[in-house]
Parts: structure tokens; C-alpha cells; sequence
């Protein structure tokens, strides 16, 4: 399970500073770049690799956001919409049987 983990979350990362162009979607450097769930965190594996819950952060605004999550919860909410917010919340609920394979098609075909 952890190397396939990995590898999903590697072509996740790829996705996302895809996504935003090698840019902190905040301040628009292209320094010290990280990935960062924007709604549902990590360990929810029903939404870790949801493209559209990735959001590229240079460390300084990674660190702000971390420190400031209800700031962050609107900043998303913002750039997303309150119904794509909230399904993906409701989506990181559902449990996670094991679905490995459906999110590497979808991280390759997106």
C-alpha cells in the first residue's frame, strides 16, 4: 500500500504545480514551492488526490495558511466556490475502500 501511496501522491504534486504554472497560488513565487490540501487534509483518503483540492503554496503563505486555517477555509471557499468546497468536504467523509487504481487513472488523465 505505501508505494502505490507514494506514487499517487508524487503524480499528485505533479498535478498540482501543474495546475498553477510552477506558482504560489497566493503571492505568485516560484520559490520553495509545496502542495497543500485545500479542504479535506492528507489522511482523508477519499479526497487526498483530488486535483481539485490541491493548491500550490510557497513556504512563507504554506506556513500563514497552516497558522490561519479558518482564514484559509474562506481564502478556498473563494476560489473555488461554497459547492465545490463543501462537496469535497462531504466527499473526504465517505470512506476509502481502496480505490487506488480509479485515482491513478484519474491523475494521469486529468
Amino acid at each position: 500500500m505505501r508505494a502505490i501511496e507514494t506514487s499517487l501522491d508524487n503524480l499528485w504534486r505533479k498535478r498540482v504545480r501543474e495546475k498553477f504554472n510552477n506558482r504560489c497560488c497566493m503571492c505568485g513565487s516560484n520559490n520553495n514551492l509545496e502542495c497543500h490540501h485545500g479542504v479535506a487534509k492528507r489522511r482523508m483518503k477519499s479526497t487526498r488526490w483530488d486535483i481539485r483540492n490541491g493548491f500550490l503554496l510557497c513556504t512563507k503563505d504554506h506556513a500563514f495558511v497552516e497558522n490561519n486555517p479558518n482564514w484559509f477555509e474562506k481564502w478556498v471557499r473563494s476560489k473555488i466556490g461554497d459547492d465545490l468546497y463543501d462537496e469535497i468536504k462531504r466527499q473526504s467523509r465517505v470512506p476509502f475502500h481502496g480505490e487506488y487504481e480509479k485515482w491513478k487513472e484519474h491523475l494521469k488523465g486529468e
